[in-house]
């Protein structure tokens, strides 16, 4: 390892550190309290840089019928998207687009993160607006791009349905509101965590669950510094980082969005402009395009592009292929199966 990665890795570390730091101390106290939890409470030994990943206990009644709430599309004004519309459960929870479609055709303004692992994120959404699931789907029903709905119109919908208001009555006692709704759902996205990726097995100790590139690939990742953003159970998705942090990446990509300024939507704090949730790795090699904007069309682009602009180096491309190669052992089981 030539002496100049060493110092960079070294420098990034110490950057995302004092970051970090930042940021938390500028969040509410009982929203920093959760964030600190969701770290530090992982069942797997904290220490790890990155840990591997176990199921979550569910209501299974209520997440049942948060299944099928996820794909009504009467969810929607237009009676024409579901949350599954554009987080496909056969397509690694999204659906391959750089902008989703939303109620009437209107385009996202962001990338579609995967619904897999979500329940495990810290904050919800890229700019970190909802701390939990159930606030990310009340807000979805509302949102122009998305549903472009509103509460009143969609409950009652579901309050014509028959079933609906049956089920609702044997899980929830004040059955069909939106705040049971939203929990039904939130309940069902809980049940959608991918454990036994390869990565897993093998921190676990099976050596031979991973190949020789990708094991050096992991061995990179971590040489990089690439573990100061993306570690922990989701490898990602438990912090906030700057899209840009070494080199000026909207400058150079030019065409600045309102979205683009990221979690400064939510704080109005100059300091968070560009800082965006760090994306979970998990399924990586399932979910093109990357990031905010879904610039990104390849794994191998994305890393470029991570090393130029929050490395400020231009990696070698066996290290690229090596990296990609450690991602492509990230990805996990649903329901049994390899996603």
């Amino acid at each position: 390892m030539k002496p100049t990665h060493i110092g960079l890795a070294v420098l990034f570390a110490l950057l995302i550190a004092t970051v970090w730091i930042s940021i938390s101390d500028t969040t509410e106290p009982a929203q920093k309290i959760g964030a600190i939890s969701e770290i530090v409470l992982n069942p797997i030994a904290s220490s790890a840089p990155i840990t591997p990943i176990l199921t979550m206990a569910v209501d299974q009644q209520k997440a049942d019928l948060g299944k099928k709430l996820f794909f009504e599309k009467r969810m929607s004004r237009d009676n024409r998207i579901s949350c599954a519309s554009c987080h496909t459960i056969a397509t690694g929870g999204v659906d391959g687009k750089r902008y989703s479609t939303g109620a009437g055709g209107r385009l996202g303004i962001v990338n579609t993160p995967t619904v897999f692992n979500a329940a495990l994120n810290f904050r919800q959404f890229w700019d970190g607006r909802a701390t939990t699931l159930e606030e990310q789907v009340e807000l979805i029903v509302t949102l122009p791009e998305q549903m472009n709905s509103d509460w009143d119109i969609t409950l009652a919908k579901l309050k014509t349905d028959a079933n609906y208001t049956r089920e609702f009555a044997k899980v929830y006692a004040d059955g069909i509101t939106k705040a049971n709704v939203a929990n039904a759902i939130a309940e069902f996205e809980r049940t959608l965590i991918t454990p036994n990726a390869r990565l897993d097995k093998f921190l676990r100790g099976d050596t031979n669950a991973i190949n020789t590139q990708e094991k050096r690939g992991f061995e990179t990742f971590k040489r990089y510094g690439c573990v100061s953003c993306h570690q922990g159970v989701l490898i990602g998705g438990n912090m906030f980082e700057r899209m840009g942090s070494v080199r000026d990446y909207f400058k150079e990509r030019g065409n600045i969005q309102p979205e683009d300024l990221g979690h400064f939507n939510i704080t109005y704090d100059e300091d968070h402009r560009y800082y965006f949730k760090v994306s979970s790795l998990r399924n990586i090699e399932k979910t093109a395009p990357y990031f905010h904007d879904g610039s990104a069309k390849t794994m191998e682009e994305a890393v470029e592009i991570m090393a130029k602009y929050n490395l400020g180096i231009t990696m070698n491309k066996t290290d690229v292929a090596d990296i990609v190669a450690f991602f492509k052992t990230l990805t996990g089981e649903y329901q049994g199966k390899p996603l």
